[in-house]
């Protein structure tokens, strides 16, 4: 299984686990179900959205992400 991990650092440089998901597989639908669980998360305790989201070059999870983070921008690494 794979393992989508969204993490955070903070203004005090230190990291902010925010979710570990177990995947079946690197499809898009997988991606898309994962992160709005974590918009919906976000919403719920009125955190901020990102501003910046960095990623790598995943096709599904590029896609996932312009669906579920309208506003935010994307850069590789």
């Amino acid at each position: 299984m794979l393992i989508l991990n969204i993490s955070s650092v903070l203004r005090n440089n230190k990291t902010l686990l925010f979710r570990v998901c177990f995947l079946l597989s690197e499809k898009e639908g997988d991606y898309t179900w994962a992160l709005q669980a974590f918009v919906n998360i976000i919403e719920k305790h009125s955190i901020k959205m990102p501003l910046i989201i960095i990623k790598n070059r995943e096709l599904a999870l590029l896609n996932a992400l312009k669906a579920s983070f309208l506003l935010s921008q994307h850069i590789l690494y």
